[in-house]
């Protein structure tokens, strides 16, 4: 691909967000693309303190202006839905302010709720548009079962259709979003299938070993086999799996230990679940990009109880921590469904795992999805054969190594638009 000027938008309304998947998913695209030649000029309204300080981009801060505070907490949905709205007005100024007299050959821009910067700055600066899009955030608020005669439904339908429409080439993250979308009527020819993936020199166990030593000395868990978890702590990620494993899997073993990265709406409650096992499991909370890998470096296996919103509704998602768990060179004990299953392939299953398994050259353990005798089962066979864990945590290292770096996701991408976005430039 020939070294371009490419203009990065994210305007979602998240200034503080400084952790989590799209951090790792935004770093790891700009810092490729950089390193790939190309300018990066990138204007955020989210990951401020994080991107301002981004070597190798010309970073420009999006400002939203909150002239609709004076409406009460109880309408907050109106509070937000406008302020959204109108951040369309406030950024693209902004955005136009910022690439005034540059030359742009094409818009990358993470698609969020309500936004429409991306196709307004194509249509004036009449430069292609590539849209990230990770799921339908339409679809994730009707989950999440949003009430409110003010959530405006019909027109974020209509922004995020338009925004499927204008684009030129649309990246997403799995097959079943790209299935979705087709069956929606978007063309499938500008869609790619771009799974997440992971920088594997910060994500590398032998680079970490320090830390490892360090963090495991500071907990007093020396010595101790410990499970290891990040991500948000709600339902599509599993807590109701590890609220039942947890205890059983101490009962079993007691030298085992637990260790939780991240935040979310269900920690308290299992927090308050699991309060008797206190001792021996540890909640860090939220903490910053670096601080999570260094806490998984002290892991000895992971866990990954991934859970499809509903029997009927595939799995769309791609999870981020997947490939960093195996990049670590650790096992992963995952959800056998749909891109978790493709990942983790070849793979130990838990019906085959007390059936004198040996590891030849599988990458991890699937269990079924809503399974947590599945997962306690998998926890037990780990504690029990030690000795075949180090064989299963470099096979899924190499399958990172030779399938879901940066380097080879932004790589893949640039293929993809150089292919078809260069016809409109």
């Amino acid at each position: 691909m020939v070294k371009k000027n490419i203009l990065y938008l994210r305007a979602d309304l998240n200034p503080d967000t400084n952790v989590g998947g799209s951090v790792a998913h935004t770093l790891g695209v700009i810092r490729e693309l950089v390193k790939n030649g190309n300018n990066v000029f990138c204007a955020s309204s989210a990951m401020i303190e994080v991107l301002k300080t981004e070597p190798g981009i010309k970073f420009y801060e999006l400002k939203n202006y909150k002239i609709f505070n004076f409406i009460k907490w109880r309408l907050w949905v109106l509070r937000e839905r406008l302020s959204v709205v109108f951040s369309n007005v406030f950024f693209l100024f902004q955005i136009l302010r910022f690439v005034k007299n540059q030359k742009i050959d094409f818009i990358y821009q993470r698609y969020s709720f309500f936004n429409l910067v991306g196709v307004l700055v194509k249509k004036i600066k009449k430069v292609p548009l590539v849209l990230e899009y990770n799921d339908s955030e339409v679809r994730i608020e009707a989950f999440q079962k949003v009430k409110s005669v003010f959530k405006f439904q019909r027109f974020s339908e209509y922004v995020e259709r338009l925004n499927l429409k204008k684009a030129d080439v649309i990246s997403v993250v799995s097959k079943e979003i790209k299935s979705t979308l087709v069956k929606n009527g978007v063309s499938k020819e500008k869609i790619l299938v771009n799974p997440n993936g992971v920088d594997v020199l910060k994500y590398n166990s032998k680079e970490l070993n320090n830390k490892r030593v360090k963090i495991r000395k500071k907990l007093g868990w020396e010595k101790n086999f410990i499970f290891g978890f990040i991500g948000t702590f709600s339902y599509w990620h599993g807590i109701n799996i590890l609220e039942k494993i947890i205890p059983k899997a101490l009962q079993e073993d007691s030298s085992a230990r637990f260790l939780m990265v991240g935040d979310g709406p269900l920690l308290e409650p299992l927090k308050k679940s699991l309060e008797k096992l206190k001792d021996k499991i540890i909640f860090t909370g939220l903490v910053s990009h670096d601080d999570g890998r260094h806490f998984l470096s002290a892991c000895d296996v992971f866990l990954c109880p991934t859970q499809r919103e509903s029997i009927d509704l595939p799995f769309f998602g791609s999870p981020t921590k997947l490939f960093e768990y195996m990049s670590l060179a650790k096992p992963v004990i995952a959800s056998g469904i749909e891109q978790l299953e493709e990942v983790i392939s070849p793979a130990l299953f838990v019906q085959d795992l007390f059936e004198s398994k040996v590891v030849k050259n599988e990458v991890g353990i699937l269990a079924n999805w809503n399974s947590d005798d599945e997962f306690f089962r998998a926890c037990l066979w780990v504690l029990s054969n030690k000795n075949m864990l180090d064989l299963l945590g470099q096979n899924a290292r190499e399958k990172i190594l030779n399938n879901y770096t940066w380097k080879i996701h932004v790589k893949k991408m640039e293929e993809f638009i150089d292919k078809k976005v260069s016809k409109l430039l």
